[in-house]
């Protein structure tokens, strides 16, 4: 017969991870009666745009043990077949019996390229250093900014309540993609939003070289900051919570490059787990900086060739530099 957890596992893993929070908490629920295994769910939910890290989906595995009456496997079949998911067949041994499938790994997600963002993408047009956020970052080298796009003073659009008239566009492309999936625009006074589905897609601010270092950093700034101090490629997440799902995607498409990730204050603890997982080195910023502080941060108080020594110096985390990271900080 059909081994049910292994049924269950490809229904969790027909499901779109980028759902709403309310729906994977029922998929945790629901996964979780059925028997998967946690770290399936984890692989599974690290996909997803809005994904934390380890710890976060841990802490909602734990709290959804199986109940009588609650949610049960038929609601993860349910939710799956309504996707379009049909159970899987396998073949049968010698015997008659089932033969043994192997766990089945999650698919990269490929969704189609947002309509919306490249709307955003089309109207806009190339970015210059006098714009607000490049001279609150005290750029001054043209080639930091090269493919990224500005908004009219007059665009009318709106994100989150946030008027994007003027905004810095920051394309992101999955890996080999020429088409962009989605963008991230910058409001001049500096806060940022996305549009589109993002899954592996990234920008990189440098280019990627076979052999050297690339660095995956979570902000345009920090890239800037990486790429000034190295002139290695940075390649820009926009979220720590999509670092394993970009990290990924770039070693399988860059197998020579060597990554390296460079968590913003406060973030050292999921950022190694996240090493540890796909074998990257980490850089974690020394001395006393702010939380939420980041590798910008570190060059304006410390100049390029210090930034640079961080950088050049990142290693593979050792199994206690788990126990040693600074905690991530509650939001």
């Amino acid at each position: 017969m059909i081994n049910d957890i292994e049924r269950a596992t490809s229904a969790m893993l027909h499901l779109d991870p980028s759902m709403a929070e309310s729906d994977w908490w029922r998929v945790a629920a629901a996964a979780r009666a059925a028997g998967v295994e946690f770290d399936d769910f984890d692989r599974w939910s690290s996909a997803g745009q809005n994904y934390k890290n380890t710890q976060d989906c841990r802490a909602t595995w734990n709290a959804h043990p199986p109940k009588p009456s609650g949610i049960d496997a038929g609601t993860l079949f349910a939710m799956a077949k309504r996707s379009g998911w049909k159970p899987p067949k396998y073949p049968k041994a010698p015997g008659g019996q089932a033969a043994p499938v192997p766990r089945p790994q999650a698919p990269a997600p490929q969704p189609e390229p947002s309509p919306e963002a490249r709307a955003i993408w089309e109207r806009a047009t190339p970015l210059a250093l006098e714009h607000p956020y490049c001279r609150a970052k005290k750029l001054t080298d043209p080639a930091a900014i090269a493919g990224m796009r500005v908004l009219a003073e007059n665009d009318s659009l709106v994100l989150d309540g946030i008027a994007m008239a003027g905004a810095a566009v920051v394309p992101l492309y999955r890996p080999g993609a020429g088409e962009v999936q989605a963008v991230q625009c910058i409001a001049t006074d500096g806060r940022k939003r996305t549009k589109g589905k993002m899954a592996d897609a990234h920008f990189t601010v440098g280019a990627i070289e076979p052999g050297q270092p690339a660095y995956i950093v979570e902000g345009v700034g920090t890239a800037w900051a990486v790429w000034e101090a190295t002139g290695c490629a940075a390649l820009v997440t926009c979220g720590v919570g999509r670092t394993a799902t970009v990290a990924a995607a770039v070693k399988a498409h860059h197998p020579d490059v060597h990554l390296t990730l460079v968590p913003d204050v406060g973030q050292e603890q999921a950022v190694t787990q996240v090493a540890q997982k796909l074998g990257c080195a980490v850089a974690n910023l020394p001395g006393e900086l702010e939380r939420n502080d980041d590798a910008w941060d570190f060059l304006q108080a410390h100049g390029h060739g210090a930034l640079a020594g961080v950088l050049e110096s990142a290693a593979a985390p050792a199994d206690n530099d788990l126990a040693e990271a600074p905690a991530q900080p509650q939001a």
